[in-house]
């Protein structure tokens, strides 16, 4: 049961698509947001793609398979704004979360960005039956300058639970600030805060050489993580891979790839 309660094993539905690119930048992403995985930890920031770009990631947490989590996410620009879709799993035959989402962002002024979810969640343990419940998402994104971004995400504001008891869904706040001080670096800093814990700090930096890799690292807190990894940019594919620690349960290894439907990178 430890193994459930480390916060890199993302248990209780948690939001925990978000692929290889974000881990190995600590998962500090709120103020940059500009992948299909946005829709997990800032969903505005999805009206700023323009063109249809679909994403894979795959991870076990630790090394554990019967840990592992498997998700795909997709977004389309629209004539009203953008559509995102998501869907993940969770553990194995014995424990198994499973989430559908969709997602609507829009962009409300030239540099102010809004967007929802709606996700199903279903909890399903062998030998105890299935249930299910429906929460709500939502965020913004304000573009300061072609330099700095501020995003702010909050999940399950409609406190969402499973059957009678008072099992809510975990509910956290995210404030992040992207800067960008040259056209190949990027850097997130986030505040993350799920109630009843700690207020957690996020942070991450990538360098893109040459328009063809990414190198990135990063680090979280509560608990201690140190993230780093690589993505390769090809002209209509992105693959990316990145670790994170953790103090006593060791690595854990994912690996995403992403595919746009122009050679314009998203990243």
């Amino acid at each position: 049961m430890l193994l459930f309660f480390a916060s890199d094993a993302h248990p209780a539905f948690e939001l925990s698509g978000a692929g290889s690119r974000i881990r190995a930048m600590g998962f500090a992403y709120a103020g940059l947001a500009n992948t299909p995985d946005a829709v997990y930890l800032n969903s505005s920031g999805l009206a700023a793609i323009a063109v249809p770009v679909f994403s894979a990631s795959y991870f076990s947490p630790f090394g554990i398979k019967e840990l592992t989590h498997v998700s795909l996410a997709a977004v389309f620009p629209v004539a009203i704004g953008n559509l995102g879709v998501s869907i993940s799993r969770f553990g194995n035959d014995l424990y198994s979360e499973q989430t559908a989402l969709l997602s609507y962002s829009r962009k409300l002024s030239e540099n102010f960005y809004f967007g929802t979810n709606i996700h199903y969640h279903k909890l399903q343990i062998k030998g105890y039956g299935s249930d299910f419940c429906v929460g709500i998402d939502a965020g913004i994104l304000y573009k300061f300058s072609a330099t700095v971004n501020w995003g702010f995400f909050t999940t399950n504001i409609n406190r969402p639970k499973f059957g009678s008891a008072d099992d809510y869904l975990p509910q956290f706040f995210i404030s992040g600030v992207h800067l960008k001080p040259t056209e190949n670096i990027n850097i997130n800093i986030d505040l993350f805060k799920e109630i009843a814990f700690p207020v957690e700090l996020r942070a991450g930096i990538e360098y893109i050489l040459a328009r063809k890799i990414a190198f990135r690292c990063g680090f979280a807190t509560e608990p201690a993580q140190f993230c780093a990894g690589l993505g390769f940019i090809f002209q209509h594919v992105n693959c990316d891979y990145a670790m994170s620690t953790h103090l006593d349960l060791g690595l854990t290894h994912q690996f995403s790839i992403s595919f746009r439907l122009t050679k314009n990178s998203t990243h």
